[in-house]
């Protein structure tokens, strides 16, 4: 994703180089699957409680992104500092956090857009996603945040995998459908 696009997908934001209690939502992700977007923010208090949320936008005109969908979740006992695992966790070098969606169309059909969103290992350097459709790879941000785009159908339509230089890490994590 070139520069320019990511700095409207950001609205005018960088994504957190560190996560930091009591700032309020931190934008830490985004990714771009055209003509879609995603956005990550994240909020974490000094007792560990946590707040996630995701936005699924659509270009609307030139430098203009409208919100189609969203979605986000809640946790307790997040560790602070916050500093990705360099071995990840005992099911593997990716934590989804959660996932959201909404039906989009294409010029072939009808698809379920889904935005998965998470954080990786500290070993991570890349993350594989792929649909029936296609195959691409993501960065993780500094703080290892991710958020994935994935258009398709089914059931089990995304797999993702981290990776360190091309290399799977661990076993892919698959997704459902949110429905």
């Amino acid at each position: 994703m070139d520069d320019d696009i990511r700095s409207e997908i950001a609205a005018g934001s960088v994504p957190a180089h560190e996560i930091r209690p009591s700032l309020g939502l931190q934008l830490v992700a985004i990714d771009h699957l055209q003509p879609y977007a995603a956005r990550f923010s994240f909020r974490v208090d000094e007792g560990g409680d946590c707040d996630a949320d995701v936005e699924i936008i659509c270009r609307e005109g030139p430098h203009q992104w409208r919100e189609i969908g969203g979605g986000g979740s809640s946790h307790a006992g997040w560790a602070l500092p916050w500093i990705p695992p360099v071995d990840g966790w005992d099911f593997g070098h990716l934590c989804a956090m959660g996932l959201c969606g909404t039906d989009v169309e294409y010029d072939d059909g009808d698809r379920m857009l889904i935005a998965v969103y998470g954080y990786a290992s500290g070993t991570t350097d890349a993350i594989r996603v792929r649909t029936a459709r296609s195959t691409r790879t993501i960065t993780p941000e500094h703080t290892g945040a991710f958020v994935a785009l994935a258009a398709g159908h089914g059931d089990q339509f995304v797999e993702l995998t981290p990776l360190r230089a091309g290399i799977p890490l661990s076993a892919p994590c698959s997704l459902p459908n949110p429905r």
